[in-house]
């Protein structure tokens, strides 16, 4: 099992290409890993619909005050990816 932060954007529209490099630096945070292809089943674990989290508060702030005005929303979750039996058992107990 491996787990890694994946972080959902929300913009009033898109990007242009300096406010995304600049947007990807700010969510790039934390030990670096190596990419590495992942198979399995994936879990994405987000904030309960309708909630907005206090790391969301806070990283929308810093993306508004570092330019980054068509930001409406930053949230941030948790990919986990299982693989072998345990995977195929945590899909049977989610059906």
């Amino acid at each position: 099992m491996t787990a890694t932060f994946r972080h959902i954007v929300q913009t009033s529209r898109p990007l242009a290409a300096e406010e995304l490099v600049r947007l990807e630096r700010l969510l790039t945070y934390g030990p670096a890993s190596k990419p590495r292809r992942l198979e399995g089943a994936l879990f994405l674990v987000v904030p309960r619909l309708g909630t907005i989290s206090p790391w969301s508060s806070k990283a929308t702030d810093i993306a508004r005050n570092c330019g980054l005005e068509a930001v409406l929303r930053i949230e941030r979750g948790i990919a986990y990816v299982v693989s072998g039996a345990t995977a195929e058992a945590a899909g049977r107990a989610l059906i």
